[in-house]
């Protein structure tokens, strides 16, 4: 709409000054004052001039017409004045193109670039715009003067002494606005690093303490070492999402601690509520209430383990009523005796897996859909037995892995999917299975950030 009404504009001032100059030509115009005469030529003029700077307004190219109507305007007001002093027809047209082209075309089109270009920088968008008003018609008023000057048109000495004092107005303030933006900008950038150093000092005190954090609960996960010599043929596949874990793994042997030999081992993959901080404390939590049991209490049957786990969560949550907190875990506990190969299993919300050799396939050992914390319909948890044949593999896992988006579509990776590279890859040594585990993981997630914590233990009998 605006390109129509630039071009009406043109179209009017066109014909104004095509009418106007046949009635000079043909002498009625003889009968008007000339200062009349002098007024509705330059309305004309403007009209034509404005309308074609306003049709650049929004227009992609706008810089390179301002540039190409600057140069165009200065050749022909040079050229006119080359006339004049030569004394050759045209003199008088080509400066008054040249002069109102000045005034009303590119004058227009620099304003617009100037005021546009200072609004972003400045701290006050009003202030650019009146400067960038002085300076449009300063600039406008002495090129008019100018070109009164050199038609010998009366006004000529005020037109020039306006646009002059004018300018000079806006390069004051300009001058001005510039010391108070650099003032106040300054103050800002003082502000700004005061707060960048305060922030980075928090930032410090808060990573310091994370870190802390991350070292007290490392004392609660058994060492990789311990692992090894309890489970000779196997790997952990530990990996948070933040600096520390709401997953945790946990592993016992009865006769160890008792300095004795026995062949019976506790394993258990824990995904306590939250991740990061939270999920670290949740863990604290869930692992203190397992060693409790476990270590104090010597009770080793896994389903009898996650109810008096249960109980002691509950518990330390105020949750009895389920007015507390009812954050807990879900986990993943075996019992197995590594001579007879007999794997007592018991989960809550989390499965395991075994992987059989014979048949290349994953036996599915069943959770109870409850947590290990407050639930409403809490029910007693219950054993399955299961007996290991030679090469058979067990997985315990959090949903971490599974729940990973990623891949050509950023969905999930999910279980099937894990269940196929465990299948595929259980014939490797278990280090190498671990690594394999890294690089899908890796690969599926690409850039897209870890979304929970992931734990992935397995063994070979």
């Amino acid at each position: 709409m605006s390109r129509i009404y630039s071009l009406l504009s043109v179209l009017l001032g066109a014909i104004s000054v095509t009418v106007l100059i046949y009635l000079m030509t043909i002498g009625v115009l003889r009968r008007f004052d000339n200062a009349v005469v002098i007024i509705a030529f330059l309305l004309a003029v403007i009209l034509l001039f404005t309308g074609i700077a306003s049709f650049f307004f929004k227009h992609s190219k706008r810089n390179r017409a301002t540039i190409i109507v600057l140069i165009v305007s200065l050749a022909l007001f040079a050229i006119g004045v080359s006339l004049k002093f030569l004394q050759r027809p045209g003199a008088g047209i080509c400066i008054m193109v040249g002069a109102l082209a000045l005034s009303f075309t590119y004058t227009p089109l620099r304003f617009l670039d100037k005021y546009q270009k200072w609004k972003s920088y400045s701290l006050s968008s009003n202030d650019a715009l009146y400067l960038s008003l002085f300076d449009l018609l300063g600039s406008v008023m002495l090129f008019l003067g100018v070109l009164f000057k050199i038609m010998h048109w009366p006004g000529a000495i005020v037109l020039m002494s306006l646009g002059a004092l004018l300018l000079v107005i806006s390069m004051i303030g300009w001058n001005r606005k510039f010391q108070s933006e650099v003032i106040a900008r300054k103050k800002m950038q003082d502000d700004l690093a005061a707060a960048h150093h305060a922030l980075s000092e928090s930032h410090k005190e808060v990573k310091d303490s994370i870190n802390y954090a991350k070292r007290i609960q490392a004392v609660y996960l058994p060492p990789q070492q311990k692992f090894d010599e309890l489970f000779s043929d196997g790997f952990i596949f530990f990996q948070p999402k933040d600096v520390v874990s709401g997953d945790f793994y946990w592993f016992f042997n009865a006769g160890a601690q008792e300095g004795k030999s026995s062949d019976e081992y506790l394993l258990a993959v824990a995904d306590c509520t939250g991740h990061g901080v939270p999920g670290a404390i949740m863990s604290v939590i869930c692992c203190n209430a397992l060693n409790d049991v476990v270590v104090t209490r010597k009770i080793y049957d896994p389903a009898t383990i996650l109810d008096e786990a249960r109980k002691i969560i509950v518990r330390t949550m105020k949750s009895e009523t389920g007015n507390g907190q009812k954050d807990g875990m879900d986990i993943a506990l075996i019992k197995w005796n590594k001579s007879t190969g007999q794997l007592i299993f018991a989960g809550a919300n989390n499965p395991g897996w075994i992987y059989r050799h014979a048949s290349n396939t994953i036996e599915v050992l069943p959770a109870h859909k409850q947590p290990v914390g407050y639930f409403e319909r809490a029910e007693p948890f219950v054993n399955a037995s299961i007996a290991l044949q030679s090469k058979d593999m067990v997985f315990l896992f959090s949903d971490g892995f599974a729940d990973q988006f990623g891949g050509p579509r950023g969905k999930k990776f999910k279980y099937s999917a894990l269940q196929e590279i465990l299948i595929q890859n259980a014939h490797l040594p278990t280090d190498a299975q671990a690594q394999l585990l890294q690089d899908v993981l890796d690969n599926w997630k690409g850039d897209l950030e870890q979304v929970d914590d992931i734990t992935l233990i397995g063994f070979r009998a």
